[in-house]
Formats: C-alpha cells, sequence, structure tokens
C-alpha cells in the first residue's frame, strides 16, 4: 500500500464525519495529486540509482585493484616474471594493469609514460638484467609488458603517424614504433663493437 492510498483512505474516512466542503476537497485533491508526483519522481530516482550502482561497483574493484599496482615493484626477477607471466594469462588482469597505466602515468609524452610505467612496476637492478632483444646475456623483456605499453600509448595517440623529435630533428614515425624506442632506451641493447 502506498502512501497516497493511505492518505486516500483517511480522507474518506474524515469525510464520512465532516460535511463536504469544496475548498477542502479541492486542497485534498492537490494534496494527492503532489504526493503522486512525488512517488513517481521518487521511482524514477530509484531506477536511476539501480543504474548507477553497478558502475560503482565495478569502478571500486577496479581502484582496488589499483591499490594493488601501486603497492607492488618487482624488486627480483622472480616476482617480475611471475608478475608478466600473469598479464600474460589473465586478460582482465592485463586490462587492469592497462587501466592503471593510463590512469597513474598516462600522458601524450611517450618517453616520459614509458619511464614512469617501468619505474612503477620494476626495480633498476631487475630492468638492467632485460632488453629488448635478449642480446648480450641480457633476457627478453616479456613481449606482454610491451603490449600493454603499447595500449596506454595508443590510449593517447589514436592516429598511426606521429611526429617525434629526435637531436632537434623531428621525423614520422608510428606510436607503437616510437613506445618500442623509448623501451630500448631504458632497457637499453648494447650495441656491438
Amino acid at each position: 500500500m502506498t502512501l497516497t492510498d493511505t492518505l486516500q483512505e483517511n480522507v474518506a474516512m474524515h469525510e464520512d464525519d465532516h460535511p463536504k466542503s469544496s475548498a477542502s476537497s479541492d486542497l485534498n485533491t492537490k494534496i494527492l495529486q503532489q504526493i503522486k508526483m512525488l512517488e513517481q519522481r521518487q521511482a524514477v530516482i530509484m531506477n536511476d540509482l539501480a543504474k548507477v550502482k553497478p558502475v560503482l561497483m565495478k569502478r571500486a574493484e577496479e581502484d582496488a585493484h589499483e591499490e594493488l599496482f601501486k603497492q607492488q615493484q618487482c624488486s627480483s626477477f622472480e616476482t617480475f616474471e611471475a608478475f608478466c607471466q600473469r598479464l600474460e594469462e589473465d586478460k582482465n588482469y592485463q586490462e587492469l594493469y592497462v587501466h592503471y597505466l593510463i590512469h597513474t602515468h598516462g600522458t601524450s609524452n611517450i618517453g616520459e609514460m614509458v619511464k614512469e610505467a617501468l619505474i612503477s612496476i620494476v626495480s633498476d637492478n631487475v630492468l638492467c638484467l632485460y632488453n629488448r632483444t635478449g642480446k648480450d646475456g641480457k633476457k627478453v623483456l616479456p613481449p606482454v609488458l610491451l603490449t600493454c605499453l603499447k595500449k596506454c600509448v595508443r590510449s593517447f595517440h589514436k592516429q598511426n603517424e606521429i611526429k617525434v623529435k629526435k637531436l632537434k630533428v623531428t621525423t614520422r614515425t608510428t606510436p607503437d614504433a616510437e613506445c618500442i624506442r623509448q623501451v630500448e632506451f631504458f632497457c637499453p641493447t648494447p650495441k656491438p663493437g
């Protein structure tokens, strides 16, 4: 039973006790109309809240995962390899990591983004064990990490070609190629010689 139904019953009971006056009847009708409008608005609000709740819950879960990433910097070869293995095997975890990169280290400056992302996930003493190609006794930087970095870069550079300044010379390249170049800058492959 709604509030409107209850009020209508009360008005009907009291009308029997008192002679009807058109002024009080009009007032009661207006009050009942206002209450019905409020009930309709309340139903709309409750419906809207029901739609918003799942979105907020999902965001809260993402925030909780972001906290995990903030707390974990891989300080050993084993923890870094385990992290990359999880990124490879768990696509949801990979999506959350990319989301984390975008929202905490994402910028249109690819070099800055790559540097900050690498610092946040792996310590220097572990990162120095890797390079992109695995040359000169180094380990190959896990491709899944490169994939995550490229996805972050792509969220800021949707076009297929970008201009990059290298030593006072502006060249054209792709966002993915620039991401790889920046990774090589921070995880250098030794030059032969």
